[in-house]
């Protein structure tokens, strides 16, 4: 394990490696098969995900049935932040499952990338990007988890459930023991809510991680092109040829991974602006203190599941966008007509920078990102100038 997380005493060679803890969530989470126990896992793999798909769903809006008139608006804010992210999760589950062969497929293209990189500097930065992607699986579960602990331990101070969420067969106000008992399956399962999250929120900053860091080691390698005078035309030929392969398997790369973080960034921006402003709402105008910091880890983590892609995708472009000058500023001069004319063809290919779009509506970019903050922030404006939590206090 700490191999792969420090950079002392590793021996990562393959970028593939950035998600090996990626995958090994998913095999907790139910999408992948493990190695032994099939049937065993296959069976708890369609446990858990009735469990998050359906049963936790539905337990939410029960519990607004029977629960909402005891219900404090503290606890109702509380849950309905959760819900919002709980009804997101189906879609996004079936989204992985249905692009999971894609998943993979993009490993293959990553060992292609491998294959061509040599000397020690390239091999650092696969190294580093191996490490990375795994340090960001750790990071997103104990951020999301975290918060859960701190919702459960702020609703236990107080004596009633964090989520009140509706399970058969347990009222949590009969007794202390059904009180706990009903605590302890809530925790339960929204930490399996959560790790699905983080497992689905986290995939495509790593992926996009390594299509930059792949993309960063071509820009040096096209720049490197003609330094060495004691190589001959073809030669430099050759390796310009390589480096046009080098594109279009990172152009590939692009195709297969985009289509999967598309549709999972869709839903996710959908949902994020009321996450947000039910949010702060529940910070400002109701929560006390223990609530206000669960809410607070609660924003911070609803900001992780959309800034961090939105800022790799943004320097995803600006590092293709350099592709194009890294051609241009090549020793070109001084080089045969078969070397210029194959090197404007690709400066011609490399000019249409790499952007990501969620379903071709919006730009997956920082600037998208901010702006939901924005719209967040001026709806929980609007509901404040309404007086909105004087009526219900």
């Amino acid at each position: 394990m700490f191999a792969r997380f420090w950079r002392q005493g590793n021996n990562l060679q393959a970028t593939r490696e950035a998600a090996v803890y990626l995958f090994e969530l998913f095999v907790y989470l139910g999408f992948r098969e493990p190695l032994k126990w099939l049937q065993l896992h296959q069976v708890y793999a369609v446990l858990i995900k009735l469990i998050v798909c359906v049963f936790l769903p539905i337990s939410f809006v029960l519990s607004y049935s029977y629960e909402y008139s005891k219900m404090t608006a503290v606890q109702l804010l509380t849950s309905l932040q959760a819900c919002i992210n709980i009804f997101g999760i189906p879609a996004k589950v079936f989204t992985i499952i249905v692009s999971m062969k894609h998943l993979r497929r993009a490993l293959d293209v990553m060992d292609l990338l491998d294959a061509r990189c040599h000397s020690p500097k390239e091999y650092d930065k696969i190294r580093h990007c191996a490490m990375t992607g795994n340090r960001l699986t750790i990071f997103y579960c104990t951020l999301y988890c975290v918060y859960v602990e701190s919702t459960m331990v702020a609703s236990l101070c107080v004596g009633k459930p964090a989520y009140a969420l509706f399970i058969p067969l347990i009222s949590w106000h009969n007794s202390l023991v059904e009180f706990v008992l009903h605590s302890f399956i809530e925790f339960v399962l929204i930490n399996v809510a959560v790790l699905y999250q983080a497992g689905i929120d986290v995939y495509p900053v790593i992926y996009i991680y390594v299509i930059r860091t792949h993309m960063q080691i071509l820009v040096e390698r096209v720049s490197s092109l003609g330094i060495d005078l004691s190589t001959s035309n073809d030669e430099h030929y050759e390796q310009l040829v390589l480096c046009i392969k080098d594109h279009q398997n990172l152009l590939s790369l692009v195709d297969i991974i985009s289509p999967v973080i598309s549709i999972t960034m869709f839903i996710q921006f959908t949902i994020t602006a009321l996450i947000l402003g039910t949010t702060l709402i529940n910070i400002f105008i109701f929560a006390d203190l223990s609530g206000q910091i669960g809410s607070v880890l609660y924003l911070l983590a609803v900001l992780v599941q959309t800034s961090p892609c939105c800022f790799q995708a943004t320097c995803l472009t600006d590092d293709s966008e350099q592709l194009a000058l890294a051609i241009f500023h090549c020793k070109w001069i001084g080089k045969d007509i078969r070397f210029r004319k194959l090197m404007i063809y690709f400066m011609m290919r490399s000019q249409t920078p790499i952007t990501l779009t969620a379903l071709k509506l919006f730009p997956i970019t920082l600037n998208t990102s901010v702006g939901i903050v924005k719209f967040s922030f001026s709806l929980y404006m609007f509901i404040k100038e309404m007086d909105f939590g004087q009526n219900l206090k």
